[in-house]
């Protein structure tokens, strides 16, 4: 016998491709940001890091494909947690070890990508698709119309009408591609403590990038 099916009736707060480019970029803060400890996890994961002035509270607020979870660490009278006590190195710890035993018996299940997005790989430093002198790559997620290489002004599409940048994707619309095969990212970016980009200098051509310990 077939499970019964019932309609869902939730109001949508927030268009789903808008979610979902949020997601993305706090899954860089596990994987390669702040609360990198997480990544040890090898599940996906994204949140985000937050610590107030002079060290007074420490949190990570961060989330699987169906669990939520925030962590806070501070006295019930503020005062400072101590030097260099960040989001980073009290709360996102917590976090992980909390995920890693939660999460223990679930499969890796990726964040869903909904219709209407392409991921696109791009020069970390430019913003732009790679060229022959990039050297370090990373996947972003966009929206169609709004990725590197695209004319705004070839589009049909106007990024405040039907379909644009700030409106529900038409799922039916056939212009419309759900992702785009892309090379995996040679190196990551790094994200400081407020979840700004660290930029990179592009080393000299007889030196390789490595990836710090995390």
């Amino acid at each position: 016998q077939a499970p019964p099916s019932f309609e869902d009736l939730r109001e949508q707060v927030l268009d789903p491709v808008t979610a979902y480019q949020i997601t993305h970029i706090l899954e860089g803060v596990v994987t390669h940001g702040t609360a990198r400890i997480a990544a040890s996890i090898n599940k996906p994961l994204a949140g985000k890091t937050g610590t107030t002035n002079d060290y007074i509270d420490a949190l990570f607020l961060g989330y699987s494909p169906d669990l939520v979870v925030g962590v806070w660490v501070g006295y019930d009278q503020p005062k400072t947690l101590g030097p260099n006590e960040s989001g980073g190195r009290v709360a996102a710890p917590i976090f992980a070890n909390f995920m890693r035993n939660a999460l223990a018996s679930k499969p890796a299940l990726p964040f869903r990508i909904p219709p209407g997005v392409r991921l696109v790989e791009i020069d970390s430093e430019t913003g732009e698709l790679p060229t022959p002198s990039t050297t370090r790559r990373v996947i972003e997620a966009y929206r169609p119309g709004t990725e590197p290489g695209v004319n705004l002004e070839d589009t049909n599409t106007s990024l405040f009408s039907s379909g644009g940048l700030f409106s529900p994707v038409n799922e039916t619309d056939t212009n419309i591609q759900t992702s785009q095969t892309v090379n995996i990212p040679e190196v990551d970016p790094e994200y400081d403590e407020e979840g700004n980009l660290i930029p990179v200098a592009s080393p000299p051509e007889d030196e390789t990038i490595e990836e710090g310990p995390y």
